[in-house]
């Protein structure tokens, strides 16, 4: 599990998740559009993308930005509805042994709570 001191976002990616993704398209997908708190995503530090309950990878987050506001290769229009109120991150992908640590793993191995879109993982409810 990410130590304590790790901030990091799980997504869910269930409706645009293609096994035959590249990486880029992965990468895309994973980090736009999501409603989060504005307040707190300057202090995630790393994304997984769930798809299924499942990890299929991990992001470094350099920075979070106003969703719609960055290059994106995947066609997100029907998720940037109220783009005023949602965001997204861009980065890379995590070094190996953070990726090969979560990828392929369920998400239930390392939360003990029910999520919708997204869950945060050693982020405090305040």
């Amino acid at each position: 599990m990410f130590d304590k001191s790790t901030n990091a976002i799980a997504v869910k990616i269930n409706h645009t998740y293609r096994a035959d993704m590249t990486d880029s398209e992965l990468y895309d997908t994973a980090r736009t559009a999501w409603e989060i708190d504005k307040e707190k995503r300057s202090i995630l530090k790393y994304a997984l993308a769930v798809y299924n309950g499942e990890i299929i990878d991990v992001f470094e987050v350099a920075a979070w930005l106003d969703a719609g506001t960055t290059l994106n290769t995947v066609n997100t229009e029907d998720k940037i509805v109220n783009a005023e109120k949602r965001s997204e991150f861009v980065g890379k992908f995590a070094e190996d042994e953070i990726r090969n640590k979560y990828k392929g793993k369920a998400l239930t191995e390392f939360i003990n709570t029910t999520y919708g879109e997204f869950v945060y993982m050693n982020v405090s409810k305040d």
